[in-house]
């Protein structure tokens, strides 16, 4: 059974690379859901009978503060039954299971793949994040102009790369992930060849990430390529220096993009508008939130969502998060929700460090929250299930050697 749970497992992986394209519309359940939260289903219900079949649950701290803050989560959610209708309960409910389903990938990795960097998940891994690269790339040069799809709620963007997320933001922080996890393995691959189509991936990658025009991506980019250098190698850092210092000066768009930073811009300006849209709810709901989820229907109940004639929209795809994870959790889940969170965070942070593999888990953890201080990309699942099979293969203790070659 564990070989067929494995097989869902890469297919589950693998369908990340369709983004939106793999969204399945469900009758009854806003937005459908997708094809990456059906394979996951399945695979987190096959593990579960598979762990009671063998008797045994293995429980760790990461895992004891994952239930904790999903347990503050879902109490949130039952509070906002106060004032949410049964539509708005539903909405909330169903993401807040999909968000635990995604959560449990750290455990489920944990336990189908106990040997480190396991040599078939490493290599899907790979083909996942290439897969996404080739999409992005694909999509750059054949659809360009996304103005068409702003009626449909997405932002118009134009000669950026979006990859099948449909957001270059998003896109963005799953290019620095898989970037981090690539320097990772060339830094741990002894194979010249191996070595080589390393450097490939990793300087396509680099390119596609730098056309999404992302200025919260080269952030992420630049604190987690800061901190791996600090523990692999300092050269590093140096040639991102060098290569974004050229980038600056021959890109105009680039150049554009970080002095538009040092200024306030009109994306600035939407994103401080939404901030202090946030602190508005979050100021009368400090405890447990409006509820998980339910961000949406608190808007519209602040008028957040009418324009200067008073007309109300739905606020687009963006309409129910905040350009900000921590607001975000803090506005719907209120200060118990951010104080499980920062639980969950910190126990990962401490772990990490005390890991062989403290290069790679730091600097996927510091460039994620650095990257969420600008979107809600915490909870952004694509790159939640990235983020924690990556914790969930390398967390292993400080002085606990790797096997040579593991068995599948």
């Amino acid at each position: 059974m564990q070989k067929m749970l494995r097989i869902i497992f890469y297919a589950a992986l693998i369908s990340i690379t369709l983004g939106q394209l793999g969204k399945l519309p469900i009758p009854g359940i806003e937005g459908g859901i997708y094809l990456c939260d059906a394979l996951l289903g399945m695979l987190f219900v096959g593990w579960f009978i598979w762990r009671l079949a063998k008797k045994s649950f293995r429980i760790e701290l990461v895992d004891l503060s994952i239930l904790f803050l999903l347990f503050a989560l879902f109490t949130s959610l039952l509070i906002a039954l106060s004032w949410v209708n049964a539509s708005g309960f539903i909405v909330g409910l169903f993401y807040w299971v999909r968000i635990a389903l995604y959560l449990s990938l750290f455990r489920i990795t944990r336990d189908l793949f106990p040997d480190l960097a396991r040599p078939t998940l490493t290599r899907t891994i790979i083909i996942t994040g290439l897969l996404f690269v080739i999409f992005g790339i694909i999509q750059f040069l054949l659809f360009p102009n996304f103005a068409s799809l702003a009626a449909q709620g997405w932002d118009p963007h134009y000669y950026r790369v979006l990859s099948t997320f449909f957001d270059p933001n998003y896109a963005g922080m799953f290019y620095v992930l898989y970037l981090l996890f690539l320097l990772h393995l060339f830094y741990t691959e002894g194979k010249a060849p191996t070595k080589t189509i390393l450097s490939v991936i990793i300087a396509i990658t680099g390119v596609t990430l730098l056309l999404t025009f992302s200025r919260s991506t080269y952030l992420a980019l630049a604190v987690g390529v800061t901190v791996f250098s600090l523990f692999k190698d300092r050269r590093i850092v140096v040639a991102m220096i060098i290569i974004g210092v050229i980038a600056f000066l021959s890109v105009p768009r680039v150049r554009t993009r970080v002095i538009g930073a040092l200024t306030i811009d009109a994306t600035a300006k939407a994103r401080i508008e939404n901030y202090e849209q946030s602190f508005e709810i979050i100021k009368d709901n400090p405890i447990f939130g409006v509820g998980f989820n339910t961000l949406r229907y608190a808007k519209e109940e602040y008028g957040l969502f009418r324009d200067e004639r008073g007309v109300s929209s739905e606020g687009g795809h963006s309409g129910a998060g905040a350009d900000n994870a921590l607001l975000f959790v803090l506005a719907t889940g209120g200060i118990v929700s951010l104080f499980s969170l920062s639980v969950m965070l910190i126990v990962i942070t401490i772990k990490s460090y005390m890991s062989v593999n403290r290069a790679l888990l730091l600097s996927v953890t510091l460039a994620y929250l650095a990257h969420t201080q600008f979107v809600n990309s915490l909870f952004y699942t694509s790159i939640l299930a990235l983020y924690l099979i990556l914790i969930g293969i390398y967390l292993v203790p400080d002085g606990v050697l790797k096997t040579s070659k593991p068995q599948e």
